[in-house]
């Protein structure tokens, strides 16, 4: 069964989303199709005001803005970000010039946590859940709650 994960990004109290990021193949696959284009095998979309994201893996494979003119007139801007060859060379890097990692703990914790969030809708699939990050809760699923943090099995402690 195809399993996909579509999380709604909306500043506190705004009714629309602002964004929306579709994980699963069967979502950006039927982008892909309007455009003609071969099928990543992993990825998402992004789904903005002003249009369409889709990324391959790591969001670094085959970035595409959607429709393909769009793609055409976009300019790339300059590069002022390092480009990172790797995580763990990333992080070793860092440690050897006192310098942040690219995916540092500010940059890493919230990206995990939207990943986990995901695991968790997939486990609850078909429900619509709603997350609260300030109090680190669904507040509308109390069998989502009990996945957060869950026991550990018998003989494995943290």
């Amino acid at each position: 069964m195809e399993k996909e994960v579509t999380y709604e990004f909306r500043k506190k109290k705004t009714p629309e989303p602002t964004s929306i990021l579709t994980q699963g193949s069967r979502r950006y696959g039927s982008f892909y199709n309007e455009e003609g284009r071969k099928l990543n095998t992993t990825g998402a979309i992004v789904i903005g005001d002003k249009g369409k994201i889709m990324y391959g893996s790591h969001g670094a494979d085959g970035v595409r803005i959607i429709p393909e003119s769009k793609m055409k007139d976009y300019k790339q801007p300059a590069q002022t970000l390092p480009r990172v060859r790797g995580h763990h060379n990333d992080w070793l890097q860092a440690i050897k010039n006192n310098k942040q990692a690219g995916s540092n703990f500010d940059y890493g914790g919230p990206l995990t946590e939207l990943v986990q969030l995901g695991i968790i809708a997939i486990k609850m699939l078909g429900r619509k859940l709603e997350w609260d990050s300030e109090n680190m809760q669904f507040t509308n699923c109390s069998d989502a709650n009990r996945l957060i943090n869950p026991s550990s099995r018998k003989g494995w402690t943290l």
